[in-house]
């Protein structure tokens, strides 16, 4: 989504001359109790060394207090879930540790030998993701025994879901990624500052998942920020407009909420697709309207069929043919997306039949109105229903197991004893 690069190494060889916070040489101190455990002003510190290496905000005094309740809060959920994670006796093994640095280092272009070589140069840093790791690990550790085995799809949630996609069939959704900084961490006017640090960086080439799963305060924190594909209407209202704008691999400027700051990273863009209960043949159309009536003037005619002419000698590419669109625009041209060949009214229907990929239709009347232009531009099957059903039914409970993900994290803050001493 984001530009990748190898922007994670250049910023580690960069400071590893540099002079990083010593937190080892820290007079050692408790910031926080969270039940029966100690999160120390070293753990504080490290954790501070690692958001500024991963997000290259400069070491000063000034953006280690900046970062100072975003990486205490960041601890203090983490030491929560492994609290849990130890009562339930998860194990955390090396070799998904290493996947878990491989992951990282293929986020950054790396090849994982090399990520943890250079990485490990900044020992307070490197101890903390480390140890973040870890945790992250444990706890999905946690969800699949707990939550997964509670999580119920019926065959009525199947069928309801397959009506509301085909209802919405035609309508846009989005691949959207999220770094939400909340005032409730901190006040707002350091969100705002740390938030247009973190776009800066964004823009230079940053990983977008490497500065989420540091900063972001967001239920998609621990996975890059993602938050899945969204339909308009699942959006939230404050943040419709900036999403629904924004280009493919696009990041937005930071964007204050009544909650705090939002950066939005939009990965892709597709329209919905019907899901039909059995396999049917889908094609992908394309037209442009010409507009034109019993009423149009002798010139107006000339000037269409003229066009017609140009864009059946010229248009031989899909690519071409959106070209075109923007050249013609109304409410009838554009693209169609993927549609069933059975819904298709028999009139283009009939044209479509002796179309190949990529050619352009002679014109086709559209009742009194004016003449059509088509193109196919794909064509393919749908999946038979028992693939669309698991399809469905996996989508639902993965929504379903992020909501109990949610609500089990809140439930166990809600019954610790936090005692924060900063």
């Amino acid at each position: 989504m984001i530009k990748k690069c190898v922007f994670m190494l250049a910023v580690i060889l960069g400071v590893t001359t540099a002079a990083l916070h010593n937190a080892n040489a820290q007079e050692w101190s408790i910031v926080a109790v969270v039940n029966d455990d100690i999160i120390s002003g070293v753990d504080l510190q490290n954790r501070i060394d690692l958001g500024l290496l991963v997000s290259n905000i400069p070491n000063t005094e000034e953006n280690r207090k900046r970062l100072t309740m975003q990486a205490l809060a960041s601890l203090i959920d983490e030491t929560i879930r492994q609290q849990e994670a130890d009562r339930l006796n998860i194990p955390v093994s090396q070799d998904e540790i290493n996947q878990a640095y491989a992951q990282i280092a293929a986020q950054n272009n790396v090849p994982p030998e090399i990520f943890i070589k250079e990485f490990s140069k900044n020992e307070s840093a490197f101890a903390s993701m480390k140890k973040q790791l870890h945790t992250q690990i444990a706890w999905n550790g946690v969800v699949k025994r707990v939550l997964r085995p509670k999580v119920n799809v019926s065959e009525n949630d199947i069928d309801i879901a397959i009506a509301d996609n085909n209802r919405d069939a035609g309508k846009t959704e989005y691949l959207v990624s999220e770094i939400f900084l909340s005032n409730a961490v901190q006040d707002s006017a350091k969100n705002a500052e740390l938030a247009e640090k973190l776009y800066q960086e964004l823009e230079k080439g940053a990983p977008f998942p490497v500065l989420a799963r540091q900063f972001s305060n967001g239920i998609g924190a621990g996975n890059g920020g993602v938050l899945g594909w969204l339909s308009e209407e699942q959006i939230d209202s404050e943040l419709q407009a900036a999403i629904t704008s924004l280009p493919e691999g696009a990041v937005s400027q930071p964007i204050k909420t009544s909650t705090g700051y939002h950066i939005i990273g939009l990965q892709k863009k597709r329209v919905i697709e019907p899901l039909a209960g059995e396999a049917k043949e889908l094609v992908n159309i394309k037209q442009i309207f010409f507009p034109l009536t019993a009423n149009s003037s002798d010139k107006v005619r000339l000037d269409t069929f003229n066009a017609i002419k140009v864009l059946q000698e010229n248009v031989t590419t899909c690519e071409a043919m959106d070209e075109a669109l923007t050249r013609y625009p109304n409410d009838t041209t554009g693209d169609l997306g993927w549609l069933p060949v059975d819904a298709i009214d028999t009139e283009r229907k009939e044209f479509l039949d002796q179309l190949g990929t990529a050619q352009l239709s002679r014109p086709v009347r559209l009742g009194d109105d004016g003449f059509l232009v088509l193109m196919v531009c794909g064509r393919k099957t749908s999946e038979p229903e028992a693939q669309v059903r698991e399809a469905v039914a996996n989508k639902i409970g993965n929504e379903r197991l992020e909501r109990m993900q949610e609500r089990y994290m809140q439930d166990l803050k809600a019954t610790a004893v936090i005692d924060v001493k900063l």
